[in-house]
């Protein structure tokens, strides 16, 4: 039994790791599109 919990555990922990993991990379690529696509509908002054 106690090896089932320990099993448990991992699994919940590996499981909020992915969730973290994939929140982390989602929220990269926001900020890739906002630093790398921040001027867009922007009104450029340049001629």
């Amino acid at each position: 039994m106690r090896v089932l919990d320990s099993n448990k555990g991992l699994l919940l922990l590996l499981a909020e790791y992915e969730a973290l993991r994939r929140r982390a990379n989602a929220d990269r690529v926001s900020v890739v599109e906002i630093v790398g696509g921040g001027d867009r509908g922007a009104v450029s002054d340049e001629q």
